[in-house]
């Protein structure tokens, strides 16, 4: 048999071989990347700029990644974007990110302050390179929470948070514990005033669907309670995906109706 046969045989090795050509012919036909740095006081933020190839962006994505996660992880997401005629960026937060990708600082001492410079950066760059063109914050858990800051600082036009992390207004990184398992916050709560006085619409994501609670990393409660700052303005969708994760589904979903 040959190995054409074999695979026509296969439904399972023909289905992925369809995506892989599906993929490639994508990336080839929308999108165009870039290794980009930029910088936060003496350290130097590191990224990937993803454009639809024609170069015109109808709008922007910033992609704000987890604790101890990387903006790498988000090409692909970036990617499908890009096929939509969006542009976007995923950069390493100060003291992630790994080799070449690595951003300057070290992660032991990086307090959300930082988190939220680098964000405020990684927008700056988007509005250098870009121009005038809306920006959409995509924030998965603790980026979430930073995303949710940013809207007080930049103008953001909407924003996806998958599960988002939850702080109290003085707590450091180093109790993470204590977000896992909070449930509803004080009412003082900077990241949930962003986001009750955020204009835009708002997907949020519910990830680690049917798991029990006590074995989430981000509780139904600490979702809810964004839910409910957000006063109606929010598409709230329960998903079965790892926490850590945006769906392409639903993120391409909700960016085709923009």
């Amino acid at each position: 048999m040959t190995e054409t046969n074999r695979i026509r045989g296969n439904a399972s090795a023909q289905h992925e071989l369809y995506g892989m050509l599906r993929q490639h012919t994508a990336q080839k036909t929308y999108v165009s990347t870039e290794k980009i740095t930029f910088h936060v006081g003496n350290d130097t933020l590191r990224g990937r700029l993803f454009t639809p190839a024609s170069g015109q962006a109808k709008g922007a994505v910033l992609f704000i990644h987890g604790w101890t996660d990387s903006g790498e992880n988000y090409g692909r997401q970036a990617g499908s974007l890009a096929g939509l005629g969006y542009a976007s960026l995923t950069f390493n937060l100060r003291g992630h990110g790994e080799g070449d990708m690595r951003s300057g600082g070290a992660r032991d001492t990086i307090k959300p302050a930082d988190s939220l410079a680098d964000a405020k950066a990684a927008y700056d760059e988007i509005k250098k390179r870009l121009g005038d063109v809306p920006v959409h914050v995509v924030g998965i858990s603790y980026g979430g929470y930073i995303a949710s800051l940013l809207t007080k600082e930049r103008d953001v036009e909407s924003l996806v948070l998958s599960s988002p992390a939850l702080y109290t207004n003085d707590q450091s990184l180093s109790e993470k514990e204590r977000y896992r398992s909070a449930r509803k916050p004080d009412s003082g709560n900077h990241a949930l005033e962003a986001i009750r006085e955020f204009k835009g619409r708002i997907l949020l994501l519910e990830t680690e669907q049917g798991k029990p609670e006590e074995e989430k990393v981000i509780t139904s409660a600490v979702t809810e309670s964004y839910a409910d700052a957000s006063g109606g303005r929010v598409l709230h969708k329960i998903v079965r995906a790892d926490h850590g994760t945006t769906p392409k589904r639903e993120l391409n979903g909700w960016f085709n109706d923009r």
